[in-house]
């Protein structure tokens, strides 16, 4: 099937055209690489409507009406890199939903009701560098787990989760990971084991009343923290000692300037010197 022909079956078939669609000469025929069916009110994806577009390479349904995908939906998607399910009402995904979409590389999920991702679908995945799950009810669930996400993230995004705990082993296996944003939670302590290429963490909006020692241990190339807006009196020094921050946010916590003085008593007078700091 060529790409015109798919795009005809698909318009056909959800009754709307595309908001924007691509297309590329491949074999001698056209195919689509690209389909964007956004804000299209879709409550549901007809069985077989991606039928022939193993070609696809970006696949966004966000802002929809989705409740529930069938497993086999993308099956057919074999080259698809990119898929944005965000802003949809998507409760769970069914067991086995990416087991041919091996080259996925972006997944948003961002703006659903997902309260929990079974084990399997995440860690199913090679080439995943970026997920997006934020505004979702994935607190509970998160709470309990080990190991949930696969190796291969450089990008996580758990904002808006009401995740009161975190398991240190649950990011125990994401040794390439390069950015974690946990802002917009309930998280009350904070240790994260096997991070060591981690850069950017935000953990800003929560509940944090201290900072342990061994908070950010093995963090050698963390850059930039976002600890503003929670509830911190107690930040021992050595909690960043060694790393090679460049931005350390602060703002709206209890600690006060009394911090820099004693900071300062512990050696780290250069390291302010260099720091870009709010608070």
């Amino acid at each position: 099937m060529n790409g015109k022909t798919a795009l005809r079956n698909i318009i056909r078939r959800i009754q709307v055209n595309p908001k924007h669609f691509k297309l590329e000469e491949i074999g001698g025929e056209e195919q689509i690489i690209e389909l964007d069916i956004s804000s299209s009110r879709l409550v549901e994806i007809p069985d077989g409507l991606f039928e022939g577009l193993d070609h696809l390479r970006v696949l966004i349904l966000e802002f929809n009406d989705l409740t529930k995908l069938d497993a086999d939906v993308f099956s057919d998607l074999i080259s698809l890199e990119i898929l944005d399910l965000s802003r949809n009402n998507l409760e769970s995904l069914p067991n086995g939903l990416f087991k041919n979409n091996s080259k996925l590389e972006k997944l948003y999920l961002s703006e659903n009701r997902l309260r929990d991702v079974d084990e399997q679908i995440l860690s199913s995945f090679t080439n995943l560098r970026h997920l997006d799950l934020h505004r979702n009810l994935l607190g509970e669930i998160l709470s309990k787990r080990e190991e949930t996400f696969p190796p291969s993230l450089q990008v996580l995004n758990l904002r808006n989760n009401h995740i009161r705990e975190l398991r240190p082993e649950i990011f125990r296996n994401l040794r390439d990971l390069r950015e974690l944003d946990l802002s917009n939670n309930s998280i009350q302590s904070i240790i994260m084991e096997n991070m060591e290429n981690l850069e950017v963490l935000r953990l800003d909006h929560n509940h944090l009343t201290s900072i342990d020692v061994n908070s950010f241990i093995k963090m050698d190339k963390l850059k930039e923290l976002h600890l503003n807006s929670n509830e911190l009196i107690v930040i021992p020094p050595e909690a960043f000692a060694g790393k090679p921050l460049e931005y350390l946010d602060l703002r709206e916590n209890p600690v006060n300037i009394k911090l820099r003085r004693m900071w300062e008593t512990h050696n780290l007078r250069d390291f302010f010197e260099t720091l870009e700091i709010f608070g």
